[in-house]
């Protein structure tokens, strides 16, 4: 595993990426080569810090679901994994034999790590956001990095709305977006590249619009098809193609409130 710190806004972020060329090799052609290149730019330094350190860039973790009426997250969440638009996951150690076993993997990881830190004396002392994404870039072999940055810059010249060269990674877009990803795996089963983000609190919903921008973005950034997203706590998971950002969660949303859906027109165009 190799690392970079980068100190965007005051905030560090520790770039960590687990170089397993045998995973990359088992990947697409087109998939593997395009993520090698994209993490060997970040660990050259390769990215635009400008954007990262304006505050008035729009980041991608202000995507939030807020005013919905009190008591309606868990009944629209039901609603999406009912109708089959999201994958729900409970821990159990049966889980081991499904299908999505990179899923098994992360949260025995967080569980072993939970499990561990309680046989300490320190009263309440739980593992903490890098501890539990470091470990499982460490144990899992699917896993590939955590706190990947991504970003697109606003178009301001008319070559920036012309296709953009296969071996560029700065698409130009109406405007500029950054973001750090929690954590990148390769789902072997399905040919996947999985987004996935952790959130002890467990509360997924709220933050979808921020990890699904996410992999709208990496779809934009790596040009290719095949990504999922993956929010998670120590005990639930949760699996949706970034896509449900475009096509449909408003409509069920706005029958729950007034909410301020922030990223709504931002997104579309991804």
């Amino acid at each position: 595993m190799i690392n970079r710190r980068f100190q965007h806004n005051g905030i560090v972020y520790e770039f960590k990426w687990a170089k397993r060329q045998d995973v990359i090799s088992k990947m697409p052609s087109e998939i593997g080569t395009r993520l090698d290149d994209f993490f060997q730019m970040i660990y050259q330094n390769k990215i635009p810090h400008d954007l990262f350190n304006d505050n008035k860039i729009t980041r991608c973790s202000s995507f939030r679901i807020k005013g919905l009426k009190r008591g309606v997250q868990p009944q629209i969440s039901k609603e999406f994994i009912e109708k089959k638009l999201i994958r729900h996951y409970k821990w159990t150690s049966e889980m081991k034999n499904s299908l999505d076993s990179y899923v098994h993997k992360i949260l025995a990881s967080a569980q072993n790590l939970f499990s561990e830190y309680a046989e300490t004396d320190i009263l309440n002392f739980k593992p903490g956001h890098d501890e539990i994404l470091t470990n499982i870039l460490l144990t899992i072999e699917e896993a590939l990095s955590i706190e990947t940055p991504v970003w697109t810059r606003k178009q301001q010249r008319i070559t920036d709305f012309l296709p953009q060269d296969k071996n560029s990674f700065n698409f130009s877009y109406r405007r500029s977006l950054t973001g750090h990803i929690d954590l990148i795996l390769y789902d072997f089963a399905n040919n996947n590249l999985i987004i996935a983000d952790y959130k002890p609190e467990g509360h997924f919903l709220r933050s979808l619009p921020q990890v699904a921008t996410y992999g709208l973005l990496m779809k934009r950034i790596l040009n290719i098809p095949n990504i999922k997203c993956l929010s998670f706590s120590k005990d639930e998971a949760w699996l949706y193609d970034p896509l449900i950002l475009q096509e449909q969660i408003e409509e069920c949303i706005l029958l729950h409130g007034n909410p301020k859906l922030n990223w709504r027109k931002i997104v579309h165009l991804l």
